[in-house]
């Protein structure tokens, strides 16, 4: 790191300091939650809660915690695998704008993450994770007083969540993350979840250690054997489901559930040969790109949010509703005041891409999801009502998508990525980590 980004990074935390302890300290004792309990279920799309429409009840904790809180239907990620889309839930910086969108990259010093600026706002600070891309070595400790990247599953990692609120004073508040990899492959749940989803036309195939790449997507698939991962699929969300309704139970238990902002969202989907593919490499299509977002806490109105956002939405909204300054050149924007009070604002158009091992663009605006791949110069068009995404209009709609094309290239053309910096290489434990789940291989 250079002096000038050093000196840089401790002007922008002196800041954040100053701004974040005269919000705390103006703020009302029944204003803002205490403490911020943000859950990332990774790999977990949206259509596949039953808050969200879906048919089987996968999601009864989270589905509870939806009613009682507001719901965002239309949560757009900006990318569609681990690294970089957790790297945008904690800065509010659109891949294109952090720089980091290859896994050799790691993110400049000088951009704040959401846990120094609250740390810096006076707030503990705690984090249990699943490994892989959301570890130590890429970034992700900064700004935890405990941050542990070595979590088997999640109920483990809850477990030392409640170790670390326990411990809490009274007049102590803190910031909690929680992520876990038990949705994503290689689809595993205990059997007593895995037996309450069985399709009858579902075909076996092993799902031990494997994963869409490099295992099933080699593979010649039948589509039974297709719908026995999407039941395994649907069976880990309904474990993860009951660790986590097992934990917002025992927060009710110890009072804190009145006194935390609890937020449950994702990082991207899963495909399951929708469009050809199982898993969510190299595809920006719509099964990948919506994923969840519920908040409830103190001041959050019961409601359902249909205007489009992303996950550089979440850390500018977080910290507005507890009462903390952001930082300086968020890409992303607070809808604070649409959880609490139902204000409504402008619809924007929501850009996502992918720049490892493909070039793809993306946009949803207007009613439509435009969907550019840069090297073969192609572009599909869909209707937001085609749900599965399944008609491509670009022929019959010539026009729509030409424009979207061009909202597309403008946008990326105008972006300036931060300084970013070749990341040390990782050892052999966290390769191995990587490819249990599919990559590096």
């Amino acid at each position: 790191m250079t002096r000038g980004i050093r000196l840089a990074r401790v002007r922008t935390l002196l800041l954040l300091l100053v701004l974040g302890s005269a919000a705390c300290s103006s703020r009302d004792p029944d204003g803002p939650a205490r403490h911020l309990i943000l859950i990332s279920l990774d790999t977990l799309r949206a259509d596949r809660l039953s808050c969200y429409g879906y048919g089987r009840a996968t999601s009864p904790a989270i589905d509870a915690l939806a009613r009682e809180g507001a719901r965002f239907e239309q949560v757009v990620t900006e990318t569609t695998w681990t690294l970089p889309a957790h790297l945008t839930l904690f800065t509010g910086l659109a891949p294109e704008s952090h720089g980091v969108v290859r896994p050799d990259l790691r993110m400049a010093e000088e951009i704040p993450v959401l846990a120094e600026i609250l740390r810096a706002a006076g707030f503990r600070t705690f984090a249990g994770t699943g490994g892989g891309f959301v570890a130590r070595s890429f970034g992700f400790a900064r700004g935890f007083e405990r941050f542990d990247d070595r979590q088997t599953d999640l109920a483990e990692t809850l477990r030392d969540a409640k170790g670390f609120l326990n411990a809490l004073r009274h007049d102590e508040r803190a910031f909690v993350f929680v992520h876990t990899m038990d949705v994503h492959c290689p689809y595993e749940p205990a059997q007593e979840f895995a037996d309450l989803f069985r399709s009858p036309e579902a075909a076996f195939v092993a799902t031990d250690g494997r994963c869409g790449n490099p295992d099933f997507n080699s593979a010649a698939l039948t589509p039974g054997q297709v719908l026995h991962l999407s039941d395994r699929y649907d069976a880990s969300i309904r474990e993860a489901d009951a660790a986590l309704g097992e934990f917002l139970g025992w927060l009710s238990s110890r009072d804190l559930r009145e006194r935390s902002l609890v937020v449950v969202t994702s990082d991207h989907g899963e495909e399951f040969a929708e469009h050809g593919r199982i898993g969510h490499e190299g595809s920006v299509y719509a099964e990948l790109l919506r994923v969840p977002l519920i908040l409830a806490g103190p001041g959050i109105a019961p409601s359902v949010i249909d205007e489009p956002i992303g996950l550089k939405d979440v850390a500018p909204t977080l910290l507005d509703l507890l009462g903390v300054a952001p930082a300086a050149g968020m890409d992303g924007s607070s809808y604070a005041s649409r959880a609490t009070a139902g204000v409504r604002g402008e619809p924007a158009p929501r850009f996502s891409s992918v720049e490892w091992k493909v070039r793809l663009r993306s946009v949803v605006a207007h009613g439509y999801h435009l969907v550019l791949d840069e090297e073969s110069g192609e572009a599909l068009l869909y209707s937001a009502e085609d749900r599965l995404e399944t008609r491509d209009l670009s022929t019959q709609m010539p026009e729509r998508a030409a424009a979207l094309r061009a909202l597309v290239e403008a946008h990326f053309a105008g972006t300036s990525r931060h300084a970013v910096r070749q990341r040390e290489e990782l050892d052999e434990d966290e390769l191995a980590r990587l490819r249990a789940l599919g990559y590096g291989r």
